[in-house]
């Protein structure tokens, strides 16, 4: 993982965006302008993230986009993504709707 400081140029973006989309959290900004100037995906599970990254333009992958590419790149053994995703749920307190979908794909 590369870590990508912010331009000055960058920067003044994120504060442009920020006080656009206040709901949002700087990571989130930040990500959106690195996706910008840099051509990267965006990873998010924030449902208003996803809103304004498709109102900008931007491509972005959610937990599930990530655990079916686990799933059909063969990253991981369908045992290892079962547990996973049961550490995710448990962790996070949440539930991957598309759990079964993406076990049995």
């Amino acid at each position: 993982m590369v870590l990508l400081p912010l331009t000055s140029d960058e920067s003044r973006e994120v504060e442009r965006l920020a006080s656009l989309y206040p709901q949002l959290g700087s990571g989130e900004i930040e990500s959106f302008v690195l996706d910008q100037t840099h051509h990267l995906a965006c990873l998010t599970n924030d449902r208003q993230a996803k809103v304004v990254a498709q109102a900008l333009g931007l491509s972005y992958l959610d937990l599930e986009d990530l655990l079916r590419a686990f799933k059909t790149r063969k990253l991981l053994t369908t045992a290892a993504l079962t547990a996973l995703i049961a550490q995710i749920e448990e962790q996070d307190r949440t539930h991957i709707k598309a759990k079964a979908q993406i076990l049995s794909d």
